[in-house]
């Protein structure tokens, strides 16, 4: 489990609507309850009844609610200590300024895809052909790349990000570049489907894919 959907969960208890929740945690609202479900699938259980309006907590997610706070206010309060061992300052003002390809005795602080995901092979392929030597040292991994923005954003370190996650935040002065000249990983996502299966849900995925391939 990625520590940051506690973060996320806490959201809805207090706003009590995903819209308002999904601003508050600077993702969309789709993003937002995809990691909502995926803390749901750890659970076991539903935590938030979506029917309601506005909208409540489970007996599950009362259950979790209690046991979030006291983490999140855990986590937060060991940061702050060591932030204060390392000289002070927050982890934005920490890792303000990191620009690959960091050195041998600092290495960059990188947020990492799970080993398990294509998304990280291709990472490391890249990487591996890449002519500059990068002093990384991966301090967090996720199967979320939304999860991997949201740590970006509170400074926690560098990502690799697709460009439509991102743009936004780019735009808007909250991420930049670590580094300009560094070649941007480019790669292919490519679909099959059996043509002799043709349901209506699939042909629907196949329309939007061809419909989002057209230059």
């Amino acid at each position: 489990m990625d520590h940051k959907w506690l973060d996320d969960f806490l959201a809805p208890a207090r706003e009590r609507n995903f819209s308002k929740a999904a601003a508050r945690r600077h993702v969309t609202q789709p993003q937002f309850s995809r990691r909502i479900r995926a803390l749901e699938l750890w659970a076991g259980s539903e935590l938030v009844n979506r029917s309601s309006v506005p909208i409540a907590l489970t007996p599950a997610g009362d259950t979790l609610l209690a046991a979030s706070k006291q983490a999140v206010h855990a986590l937060a309060e060991a940061r702050e200590r060591i932030a204060h061992l390392q000289g002070g300052g927050s982890w934005t003002t920490l890792f303000t300024g990191c620009t690959l390809p960091g050195r041998a005795a600092k290495p960059v602080q990188t947020l990492g895809f799970a080993p398990q995901l294509a998304l990280a092979q291709i990472l490391r392929d890249s990487l591996a052909r890449s002519k500059k030597v990068l002093h990384l040292n991966v301090i967090t991994e996720s199967d979320f790349a939304e999860s991997l923005h949201e740590q970006a954003l509170q400074g926690a370190g560098v990502a690799w990000l697709l460009p439509g996650l991102v743009a936004a935040d780019l735009k808007a002065g909250r991420l930049v570049r670590a580094d300009a000249d560094f070649e941007v990983i480019r790669f292919e996502v490519r679909l099959y489907k059996n043509r002799h299966v043709k349901t209506p849900r699939l042909e629907k995925i196949w329309a939007a894919a061809v419909e989002l391939a057209q230059p």
